[in-house]
């Protein structure tokens, strides 16, 4: 079965064009066009210092919202001409498969870099690290694009748990509390979407009855069955001894 969920032709777009949009950033930066953040942080803050000694994360996530206008324009245009260039046929599987990824991508990075920016212009501080946006980008790259949705609301629980735990421990032992790093509470998280598939949906359920949880869907599924085409993984399916429901092939697999 497909592993991880794929989009229509408007989504396919927007994720093509925002990857586009973000090798366009890559190459600004490359050439100096484009200016990095926090160019001057170590002017700032020393070694062992504490972030919030830097006075000006509100000017430097302003120039990374700049920065990043390339990747939302690229979102918009590609979201347009999927929608303009969308017909009745598929798109081709390696097409389907490489917008899955660039998609999930987007959403993991887009979700820190959002929180990133939003809390640093609240707090006055740097709020979130590039590793945190570099890393749930990876999740959805790999797992699609629900996935770093699922890790981003669960994550916070885990590091409430951690901090209510240490506190605990040091008020017992009078030992000093230890601070901890969001990544791991983002990578715990991940390991729990992907090990825990049946606790997860227990938990969406819950907190949200009557919510459908989005599960993966191939662009292939959503051919006009009147057509009478069927898509070459029906016929694999086929070949390999299965039973197709109504000559269509069937994805178990739920984000």
């Amino acid at each position: 079965g497909w592993s991880i969920p794929v989009l229509s032709w408007p989504g396919c777009g927007a994720a093509i064009g925002g990857m586009a949009g973000v090798a366009v950033i890559a190459w600004g930066l490359h050439r100096r066009i484009l200016p990095y953040s926090f160019a001057d942080y170590a002017r700032w803050v020393t070694p062992g210092g504490s972030p919030g000694d830097y006075p000006h994360a509100r000017r430097e996530v302003l120039r990374e919202t700049l920065t990043l206008m390339p990747c939302l324009v690229g979102v918009g245009l590609g979201w347009w001409l999927g929608t303009r260039l969308g017909g009745p046929g598929a798109l081709p599987l390696p097409v389907q498969a490489i917008a899955a990824s660039f998609a999930g991508y987007l959403v993991g990075g887009g979700l820190i870099w959002s929180v990133r920016i939003l809390a640093t212009l609240a707090f006055g501080r740097e709020a979130m690290g590039l590793g945190d946006v570099h890393l749930l980008a990876a999740v959805g790259a790999v797992l699609g694009w629900f996935a770093p949705v699922l890790v981003f609301f669960i994550a916070p629980f885990l590091g409430i748990a951690w901090a209510l735990g240490s506190w605990a421990v040091s008020s017992t032992t009078r030992r000093p509390r230890r601070e901890l790093p969001y990544g791991p509470h983002l990578a715990l998280a991940t390991l729990l979407v992907v090990l825990g598939g049946p606790l997860v949906r227990g938990g969406w359920h819950t907190l949200l009855p009557g919510v459908p949880m989005p599960t993966a869907r191939r662009i292939v599924d959503e051919l006009p069955r009147a057509t009478g085409q069927e898509p070459p993984g029906a016929i694999q399916y086929r070949a390999a001894g299965g039973t197709p429901r109504a000559g269509w092939p069937v994805d178990h697999h739920t984000s």
